[in-house]
């Protein structure tokens, strides 16, 4: 409201994140195997969700909390941790948390299955070495 004086721009922020979601679609999609055409399929489910139109036009921040879980999943599926991937999903999950209550749960399957995976790429460190 202030650059603009008024509330015109307000709910510019879902549909950036509304974006984000989409483009997340996109590589989520291309990360379980799928090709081309099942990647514009989903990216087309997207677009044509009634409550994601209708709150990317609003100033709700359920897609916000959306695209942080789309992010923290792609995240999840990459399968090759670094310390910037191991930070950018703490960042996302901390920032989905921060974004709406409910984050708590749809957010606890995701960081079960993070730390599983890390524990799992440990052990295969552990005996590779051996």
């Amino acid at each position: 409201m202030l650059l603009t004086g008024s509330d015109r721009l307000v709910n510019l922020v879902q549909f950036v994140y509304w974006l984000g979601c989409l483009s997340l679609l996109w590589t989520i999609t291309g990360q379980i195997g799928g090709k081309t055409r099942s990647q514009w399929f989903a990216v087309v489910l997207g677009l044509t969700i009634p409550m994601a139109i209708l709150q990317a036009t609003g100033t709700q921040n359920n897609l916000v909390l959306t695209f942080f879980i789309l992010m923290s999943v792609a995240l999840l599926l990459e399968r090759e941790y670094s310390f910037y991937s191991v930070f950018l999903f703490s960042a996302c999950i901390g920032l989905g948390l921060l974004t709406k209550g409910t984050g708590y749960v749809f957010m606890a399957p995701i960081v079960v299955g993070y730390m599983f995976e890390l524990f799992r790429q440990e052990k295969l460190k552990a005996f590779s070495k051996v």
